[in-house]
């Protein structure tokens, strides 16, 4: 019965822990479902509590403009946050350029 109670809350704590991502773009236009020009995984630690430097150079990555940006807490991420119990919280990054 322990074990049947265990499996259940690290299933729905799984489950629960979820995916979010939040997507911005220009002036309302609908967001692209393409490949984006640039992903990176940003690293953060204690939640995200720990000060980091998690910067996107988007005048290198896009000179002519960006179109669409993305940060978004992936399967994978959510994944690597609930073995580490929180110490190690990375999100992913997303760039998609004008051209």
């Amino acid at each position: 019965m322990k074990r049947l109670l265990t499996t259940a809350v690290v299933v729905f704590a799984v489950l629960l822990s979820g995916c979010a991502t939040v997507t911005a773009t220009p002036d309302g236009q609908p967001k692209l479902a393409t490949t984006p020009n640039y992903e990176q995984t940003q690293h953060f630690f204690i939640g995200g509590l720990l000060p980091q430097k998690n910067v996107v150079d988007t005048q290198a990555v896009c000179p002519d403009g960006v179109r669409q940006l993305q940060t978004q807490t992936t399967f994978t991420d959510g994944l690597l946050r609930f073995v580490t119990f929180g110490w190690y919280a990375p999100r992913t990054a997303r760039v998609w350029c004008q051209s």
